[in-house]
């Protein structure tokens, strides 16, 4: 046999596991879900503000070169000959404006209209402004010799032969100017007069590190950081220390998972050069060039698993509690049915002394209740029978029954005491001749009066 107590508490804590572990489930699939759809939403609206940053820039600075181009167009349509184009005159006017916009020209680190040295047979004609080192007057420099070097040397002359070969308005990668000792990029514009002949290229750049070091002005989350990739290249650059450029070689891995979110607009998982699992969301920049957002899985995590323990502490300290409360009713049930069961174990050994009544306000008050009278109802009725069994009827003296009975016990008792005894025995006689004389009535009360 098993207890009441264990059966109650068995089966309401095996219903409570049940109930816990698909509660359990359904919790962490939902928090996981609103987790991750939090941290997407936050991760798409900080990389697509932070590209907005950088798109303005961007933006900016390519609106000026189209207005400088704008510009030379005009004056092109003001020159009666083609020759003109290539006068000082022109060139000067060119240099005023160009000036006058670069100067209004957020970014802009240098600006310059350069010709074709075939129209002119100079390498060095047009002209060049940089700014200076305070970054905030543009000064004249002397005009890099184009002549000088190979067609396929990008870091000397690759500013010009790159739009010349593509016909049209680019921005050039992230490259190394060695005229001007800096990172930089450039929106550079091809000009073709009204007959298509190739002029030359108007241009701006801009300093890459200055660029690159915005994206160290994020914060988010603990470590969470922008690079900004070249997928030409497969590199990726990131703000380092000192305001330094850091520079790092894509895998072809991460090279797919950059292509794959750019296609589908959405966040992925990759894992950096580093070994870290990052969640990483990508904005495409004006320049042709990528925003990426990184941030570690466990930070983006930390939240959902800061949840998920508190669910698991509040699940435990649930069950805690309800196997205390099952526990405490079970004993509120089962302890009054222990005591009737003792109770009622007395009185089916004959032993009717002790009385018992719950006081639980229930249907286990009423069955002690019931069960209380019912044993007083048979204690009555059993002294009755028993009262029956051992007493004549008629004298209301002890029977045969009384008399065998009480013979045994005494013979057991006077067999360890060896108790000294008498009997009495006296004979009724001439009771048929008052039952004939005066009638049985008359004979029985002779009988109670003897």
């Amino acid at each position: 046999m098993k207890s009441i107590s264990w059966k109650i508490l068995k089966t309401t804590l095996l219903w409570l596991v049940i109930i816990t572990f698909f509660l359990s489930i359904i919790s962490i699939y939902v928090v996981s879900k609103i987790s991750q759809k939090d941290s997407d939403e936050l991760l798409t609206q900080v990389c697509e503000k932070e590209s907005y940053i950088f798109n303005d820039k961007f933006k900016f600075l390519e609106s000026s070169v189209i207005t400088i181009t704008s510009y030379v167009l005009d004056l092109e349509n003001e020159c009666l000959k083609e020759e003109e184009l290539l006068s000082d005159e022109f060139c000067n006017k060119v240099q005023d404006m160009t000036l006058s916009i670069a100067n209004r020209t957020d970014g802009a680190m240098a600006v310059y209209f350069r010709y074709n040295p075939e129209l002119t047979g100079n390498g060095t004609q047009g002209f060049f402004w940089s700014r200076d080192n305070d970054n905030e007057r543009f000064s004249y420099f002397e005009p890099t010799d184009i002549l000088k070097y190979e067609k396929n040397d990008i870091e000397h002359v690759g500013w010009f032969y790159e739009p010349m070969k593509k016909h049209e308005a680019m921005w050039m990668t992230p490259y190394y100017n060695k005229n001007l000792d800096v990172f930089m990029i450039s929106y550079i514009v091809p000009y073709y007069t009204k007959s298509g002949e190739f002029l030359g290229v108007i241009g701006m750049d801009i300093d890459f590190n200055k660029i690159v070091n915005l994206t160290g002005e994020l914060s988010l989350y603990e470590t969470g950081r922008i690079e900004i990739i070249d997928l030409s290249t497969y590199l990726s650059y990131s703000a380092g220390k000192d305001n330094s450029i850091e520079k790092s070689n894509l895998s072809m891995a991460h090279y797919n998972h950059l292509t794959t979110i750019d296609k589908e607009n959405k966040t992925l998982t990759v894992t950096g050069s580093d070994g870290v699992r990052y969640k990483t969301c990508v904005s495409r920049l004006q320049n042709g060039m990528r925003l990426m957002l990184l941030v570690p899985i466990n930070e983006v995590n930390a939240q959902r698993n800061y949840m998920l323990l508190m669910f698991a502490v509040c699940v435990a300290v649930s069950l805690i509690c309800s196997i205390y409360f099952i526990v405490k009713l079970t004993q509120k049930i089962v302890d009054p049915l222990k005591k009737l069961t003792k109770i009622t174990g007395q009185y089916a050994k004959g032993n009717w002394s002790d009385k018992f009544i719950s006081n639980t306000e229930d249907e286990i008050q009423d069955l002690s209740e019931s069960i209380l009278i019912m044993a007083e109802t048979t204690k009555s009725y059993i002294d009755m029978i028993h009262n029956n069994a051992m007493t004549d009827s008629l004298t209301g003296l002890k029977n045969k029954n009384c008399y065998i009975s009480f013979i045994q016990k005494f013979k057991e008792n006077n067999d360890k005491k060896n108790m000294e005894y008498a009997v009495l025995v006296f004979d009724l006689n001439f009771l048929k001749k008052t039952n004939d004389a005066y009638g049985h009535e008359m004979g029985d009360e002779l009988i109670k009066l003897a």
